[in-house]
Formats: structure tokens, C-alpha cells, sequence
């Protein structure tokens, strides 16, 4: 799908929310975009990344 793997995909998630673009409500919840992050993307849209679909 992106052409990358999984572990890049997940570092990648991991810089995002440390920079405070996308955010989730616990463990295994859906992360989605913060305030800023929409801003950003300029976008309304969510992120559909859950942590169990990964190896």
C-alpha cells in the first residue's frame, strides 16, 4: 500500500506524535489528527492505523 514497511510506518507515527500532529485515546485506539496536524494536512480526515494490523 505505501510501499514501506511496517517498522517505517511506525517510526514515522511515533515523530508525528511526538511533534503533537496525531494523538490517540489509549492502547490500541485509532490515532487521529490533532488540532495542528489538521491544520497541516488541511484536512478533517482520520488516520485509520490500528496498532494490531502491523506485525
Amino acid at each position: 500500500m505505501l510501499d514501506k514497511s511496517p517498522k517505517t510506518i511506525r517510526n514515522h507515527l511515533t515523530e508525528l506524535k511526538k511533534m503533537g500532529l496525531v494523538a490517540s485515546s489509549g492502547r490500541g485506539a485509532p490515532l487521529r489528527l490533532t488540532t495542528w496536524g489538521r491544520a497541516l494536512a488541511g484536512t478533517t480526515a482520520k488516520i485509520n492505523y490500528h496498532r494490531d494490523k502491523f506485525p
